[in-house]
């Protein structure tokens, strides 16, 4: 650890991402501290809710790359995530233009977009 080229603190779902990313970016000696077990603290207590709106392009894309990583990890370590799906609610023209500007913007990120319902 003395020698590590980067320290992670947490082996929740933030810090092993933080570590997996960082080496598949080529970074050498990561090391990942965790009092406990891995995903022994918050990552392992919630709930799990996720999914891919938001009200910008940057927090829409965040979004749609974090759920392809869920996927792979779904994929590849036998991890189930149920698709629950949900409901956002609007209450004025300005949220109804919002809404399908994420549709739009949902649509050019190549993942099946929400559904505008009036």
């Amino acid at each position: 650890m003395k020698n590590a080229s980067m320290i992670i603190i947490g082996a929740g779902s933030a810090g092993m991402s933080a570590a997996l990313r960082a080496a598949e970016l080529g970074l050498a000696d990561v090391t990942v501290l965790e009092r406990g077990h891995p995903a022994s603290g918050s990552s392992g207590l919630s709930a799990g809710v996720y999914n891919i709106n938001g009200t910008d392009r940057l927090n829409l894309e965040i979004r749609v790359r974090t759920r392809a990583l869920l996927d792979i990890f779904e994929r590849e370590n036998g991890l189930h995530l149920a698709r629950i799906g949900h409901l956002r609610l609007g209450r004025s023209k300005r949220h109804a233009r919002l809404f399908e500007d994420v549709v739009a913007i949902q649509a050019e990120l190549g993942v099946e977009p929400s559904q505008l319902l009036e």
